[in-house]
């Protein structure tokens, strides 16, 4: 095995596949980390910890980090690497004069995965080695003992998350007679991974465990766990919860010593706790948001018996003073382009800074994700209250979601309200850009009949476009 795994090594070292693939793995990496020197000062405050390792995941504006690039090349590389291991050498002849030597056939099998992982830990380490030199060189801020720790195991991870996908290369490559088929057997299984299997899990979720603003603890807890059972069944799901955890300690760090001080002389057993601040601490990266962000704002047209909080590691939803606590998680563009506080702004609150997203990012916020904010009566009435939205604030949060339907609702939303809020025809026309290729419904959980727009491609309600609420006060 040991004479195979030598001369696959050198095959991989000295072919133009690999000069070509580690070159663009390289540049990828070098841009993502000069973008993030250029705004990692506006990421990092006097009080900031763990700022060498935010030069992995700091990002600028609308392009990703060098945790999305690695995360997007490592599955590509290895599938490049492993995808005619087997079947070119049949395809040549090759395999047979091989066979008929005294070797065993796992161990033909084994030393060329061998040699390919270790071609893909060359290329890891050696990005990551490039990358942190390039960012304790121009940053000036040497890590400290607890970010090398961190970074030694998210390369060992990322090593074994590209030895996954090459393995299931080899697999394939060992199935299938032509290259060509195992190499697009192995991309399909990676984009059904990366692009499906958590909107699959949703779905299955909701079906399974349906749950709206009047559901109880028990079917929200339920609902979330069935979520995240099936969204771990994908390796890019674990590989980035795993990363998440290792580069960006700080996010997602539940605060156990969670407690609440009653004033002197009031009474324990009647003193009423605060439920937008303990949502506000229930981790170090909780941002209260949706129907909760409009009514702190004064902007809410109904007062709701929920709380919701953003958080990548919500805790199972609770209640405190006959409130739902309930979290859900930011959307995982932010997190690709470091930009999980865009648009946050802080208030006071009983003497206590709370973080709350601003009026911009809470229109889009809301138009995503309705089942989170109510009724499009009430969406539509509590957004009509607020008198001024910056709207380059808007677009580029659009754009940083880059979700096709998500554009076109606030398209439809900034259309039907272009006088009073002063939208002028460029704002729509972008936006209109962006809008799906094909018709999608307003609400994809409810799938209403209602009239196509064709410019936002999107089928809304009657009852929305007439605002027929309006007529009942």
């Amino acid at each position: 095995m040991y004479a195979i795994f030598r001369k696959e090594l050198a095959d991989h070292l000295s072919s133009k596949r690999f000069i070509i693939l580690f070159s663009l793995v390289l540049l990828s990496a070098v841009f993502a980390i000069y973008i993030a020197i250029q705004t990692i000062r506006s990421v990092v405050g006097p009080t900031s910890e763990f700022i060498f390792l935010k030069v992995f995941t700091t990002s600028g504006g609308n392009l990703p980090s060098f945790l999305f690039f690695l995360s997007l090349f490592i599955p590509i590389v290895g599938i490049a690497l492993g995808f005619d291991a087997v079947n070119n050498e049949r395809s040549t002849g090759n395999l047979s004069r091989l066979v008929s030597q005294p070797i065993y056939r796992d161990s033909i099998i084994n030393g060329k995965f061998l040699a390919g992982l270790s071609v893909l830990s060359i290329m890891i380490v050696g990005v990551v080695v490039i990358v942190a030199g390039l960012g304790i060189r121009i940053v000036g801020v040497p890590p400290t003992g607890e970010e090398v720790a961190r970074l030694l195991a998210f390369v060992f991870i990322s090593i074994v998350y590209a030895g996954f996908w090459l393995a299931l290369a080899v697999l394939f490559s060992v199935f299938f007679r032509r290259t060509a088929t195992s190499m697009l057997a192995s991309l399909a299984v990676w984009i059904v991974f990366f692009f499906f299997v958590a909107a699959i899990a949703g779905a299955v979720a909701n079906a399974v465990a349906p749950v709206d603003a009047n559901s109880t603890i028990e079917a929200f807890t339920r609902n979330a766990g069935i979520e995240g059972a099936l969204s771990r069944i994908s390796p890019c799901t674990l590989y980035g919860e795993a990363t998440i955890g290792l580069l960006t300690p700080e996010v997602g760090t539940m605060n156990s010593a969670l407690y609440a001080v009653v004033p002197s002389g009031a009474d324990p057993a009647s003193f009423r706790v605060d439920p937008y601040l303990v949502a506000a601490r229930l981790s170090d990266d909780a941002i209260l948001a949706y129907h909760t962000a409009l009514e702190l704002h004064g902007r809410a047209y109904s007062v709701y018996h929920q709380v919701t909080y953003l958080s990548f590691r919500p805790v199972a939803p609770f209640k405190v003073s006959s409130q739902l606590l309930r979290g859900a998680r930011p959307p995982r563009a932010l997190l690709y382009a470091g930009q999980q506080r865009f648009g946050v702004v802080t208030q006071d609150r009983a003497g206590m800074n709370v973080h709350v997203t601003g009026f911009e990012r809470t229109l889009v916020d809301v138009l995503d994700r309705p089942d989170l904010t109510g009724s499009w009566e009430e969406i539509w009435r509590s957004l009509e209250t607020v008198e001024f939205f910056n709207l380059d604030t808007v677009i580029e949060y659009v754009e940083l979601l880059n979700n096709a339907t998500t554009s076109a609702k606030v398209g439809l939303f900034l259309e039907q309200h272009r006088e009073t809020l002063s939208v002028d025809e460029r704002y729509l026309s972008s936006l209109a850009r962006l809008r799906p290729r094909q018709p999608r419904y307003l609400d994809r959980g409810k799938r209403e009949p209602g009239k196509l727009l064709a410019r936002w491609n999107l089928v809304v309600p009657a009852a929305l476009l007439a605002r027929s609420w309006g007529e009942t006060l």
